[in-house]
């Protein structure tokens, strides 16, 4: 019984992200073509943030097929603030100019502005709604 407890603590642990982030075992970034434009191509990796300084998120930028399309991973970890509990799923994204733009379930989305520092202001809005949550992502992988 042990070992199965040790295994499943291996499992886990091994699987966290970022600030206790899960990712799928299959979530891998795949280097982008020579051909995708530079100002493209930057987005490319693994990002780690909190939004409002409360939920740690990462988005992963699986794959950039082109200057304006992209595949990204987006995944979060339970805060004590909220009860939607951890999750992650995988969508389209399209690159306008320096922003990454995901859009997210049941009309959420968000939106990812790269600076002059390298970093993402990122910000998250739901549908319907006008408020909005923001965090500064780091690339933490290539």
């Amino acid at each position: 019984m042990r070992h199965i407890a040790l295994a499943v603590l291996l499992f886990v642990t091994t699987q966290a992200g970022s600030q206790g982030v899960i990712l799928p075992p299959n979530a891998v970034a795949k280097p982008p073509a020579e051909s995708v434009p530079a100002s493209a191509r930057v987005f490319s990796g693994k990002w780690d943030g909190v939004w409002d300084g409360r939920m740690p998120h990462v988005l992963l930028v699986e794959e950039v097929r082109s200057g304006s399309e992209a595949t990204v991973l987006y995944a979060w970890q339970e805060s004590a603030e909220n009860a939607w509990g951890a999750g992650w799923y995988r969508t389209p994204a399209s690159i306008e100019g320096s922003t990454l733009k995901v859009p997210l379930r049941n009309g959420t989305r968000a939106w990812y502005e790269l600076l002059p520092d390298g970093t993402l202001k990122a910000t998250h809005q739901r549908a319907n709604s006008s408020s909005q949550s923001h965090a500064t992502m780091r690339k933490t992988e290539h």
